[in-house]
C-alpha cells in the first residue's frame, strides 16, 4: 500500500500512528497523490492531532 499525506510533520505522525497501530504495510509514503497512484492500492493520511500526539509524546 501507499500511503499519501501533506507534507506536514503533524501529518507524518498521524501516518506513522496508522502504519503502528493499524498494522498496515507500506510499500511507500508520498507526499503528494501522483497519477500514476491510481493503478495501486493507496491510502491518503489526513491529520488527526489525537493520534499525532499521541506518537509524538512515545518518540
Amino acid at each position: 500500500m501507499i500511503l499519501v499525506y501533506d507534507g506536514t510533520f503533524e501529518c507524518y505522525l498521524s501516518l506513522v500512528y496508522e502504519v503502528y497501530y493499524k498494522k498496515i504495510s507500506v510499500e511507500a509514503v508520498k507526499r503528494e497523490f501522483a497519477h500514476a497512484l491510481m493503478l495501486e492500492e493507496h491510502r491518503e493520511v489526513v491529520f488527526n492531532e489525537e493520534k499525532s500526539l499521541k506518537v509524538k509524546n512515545k518518540v
